[in-house]
């Protein structure tokens, strides 16, 4: 791998020529997969609001480092066989490598690196006291970064999540909201004991991650958040959801994207379940029950949270069909799994 520093040295090294004594508070560790397979708007958004938050959590905490400074620093992890680094910058420029400020962006280049794998190799060449995970396709919402740091700091948590939703903009989009695996924006804001987070915005401990970094899936693409959430509890680390940390999440773009993350969830869900579930659940005629508990969730949720995503009554008729539709292609990614697996962990790689 390589990365690609731009003049820019963290830790105890040099920036821009200067000496830089204070190791970084904070690594921001930024996976550059997902925004190959969003809106091309959504990453330069998201660096957008990382930026402007970061240079108020750099110029306004009081617990800043020797040079008077909070030092935080940003690697924009990427696949070099997919994206190249200039391809970055012109989606993004303000996540090119060099400083954006006081805040130095590097970028590291992992040939043939996935989601997760982004992840886990990004933390280890990060120089923070702690990391925090943000997924390219997000776009934080305001005081999201200030309120995961501030859990973090007033408090000894070892993980803390932010929270993900889907901003119902339109038709499709609140259809996501509703049925898709995300929650709808929740009506609190403290700190609250979870089961399970999202690996698109979440800060560890280093000492944490490093000892429990996101496991290998089996062909999986993804699900490792939820498998590394099990092993977390069950050796006795806690996790936490901060309601006021809130990022948006894409619904899937466009009807390709629809398709893909369809077919791949269906693959996932057997794969999973043949990791760590009964024979039962992982047969196929559990995977039509499924596909039945599915489209019943999508009837009672249409049904009684229209209203929550801005929709009229008129409008659910077409929000049952969206879902339906895709928990539909979902069951087809399940069935494949069962009579191609190979093909399918080869495929949808999303």
């Amino acid at each position: 791998e390589m990365c690609i520093r731009d003049r820019v040295w963290v830790g105890r090294d040099r920036i821009g020529g200067e000496a830089m004594t204070d190791i970084p508070r904070l690594s921001i560790i930024i996976e550059w997969s997902n925004a190959l397979l969003t809106e091309a708007e959504r990453p330069a958004r998201m660096m957008e609001a990382l930026a402007e938050q970061a240079a108020a959590l750099d110029s306004g905490n009081d617990s800043a480092g020797e040079n008077g400074r909070f030092p935080i620093e940003v690697l924009v992890c990427f696949d070099g066989s997919s994206v190249d680094s200039e391809s970055i910058t012109r989606m993004a420029p303000l996540a090119s490598p060099g400083l954006k400020g006081s805040i130095p962006v590097r970028h590291c280049n992992f040939p043939g690196a996935e989601y997760y794998d982004l992840k886990n190799l990004g933390a280890e060449r990060a120089s923070g006291e702690s990391f925090l995970f943000l997924d390219s396709d997000v776009v934080p919402q305001d005081g999201w970064l200030e309120s995961l740091w501030n859990t973090f700091r007033e408090e000894e948590f070892a993980v803390v999540a932010g929270v993900s939703f889907i901003d119902p903009v339109n038709l499709y989009a609140s259809a996501t909201a509703l049925n898709w695996v995300f929650g709808l924006s929740p009506d609190w804001l403290e700190t609250r004991p979870a089961k399970h987070f999202w690996a698109n915005n979440v800060c560890f401990r280093r000492e944490v991650f490093k000892t429990h970094p996101f496991p290998a899936m089996n062909g999986s693409s993804r699900g490792a958040c939820q498998a590394l959430a099990n092993t977390l509890v069950a050796r006795g680390i806690p996790l936490n959801v901060n309601g006021s940390a809130r990022v948006t999440h894409p619904a899937p773009a466009g009807l390709g994207g629809f398709f893909e993350r369809a077919m791949a969830q269906g693959r996932d869900r057997v794969l999973w379940h043949r990791g760590a579930g009964s024979w039962w659940m992982q047969s196929l005629p559990a995977s039509f029950l499924r596909y039945l508990k599915n489209l019943a969730r999508v009837v009672g949720r249409s049904t009684t949270h229209y209203r929550d995503v801005g929709l009229r009554l008129w409008q659910v008729p077409a929000v049952m069909v969206i879902s339906g539709g895709y928990y539909t292609v979902f069951l087809v990614g399940e069935v494949l799994t069962h009579l191609a697996p190979a093909y399918m962990k080869r495929s949808f790689r999303v």
